[in-house]
């Protein structure tokens, strides 16, 4: 199963990142290259708003990772805890949901 998902996910990481490229693939960059630096300067307002658009995406980025290092963290002390019981049935990863025999 975990093979799977990451396969769906490898998967569907690569078309997506190929629309751009595809879209772009006809694009003709000799002109906007030789207009060099006039349409390279923008207004103070666009580039606040792009450097907002930064930090915004920096914070979740680092918001995400903070989180998913927790839940990993979390997820192992879970998995090594000794509690005299069964392991498997506390992760959860051998009870049958909805599946009747």
């Amino acid at each position: 199963m975990e093979a799977f998902a990451a396969g769906l996910s490898l998967a569907s990481a690569l078309l997506l990142g190929a629309i751009p490229m595809l879209r772009f693939a006809t694009l003709d960059l000799v002109p906007a290259l030789k207009e060099g630096l006039r349409s390279a300067s923008v207004g103070p307002a666009r580039e606040r708003a792009r450097r907002a658009l930064v930090v915004s995406e920096v914070a979740l980025a680092l918001t995400l990772l903070a989180g998913a290092g927790l839940m990993t963290q979390s997820f192992w002390r879970l998995k090594t805890a000794r509690g005299g019981g069964v392991q498997a049935a506390r992760t959860g990863s051998d009870l049958p949901l909805g599946v009747r025999s």
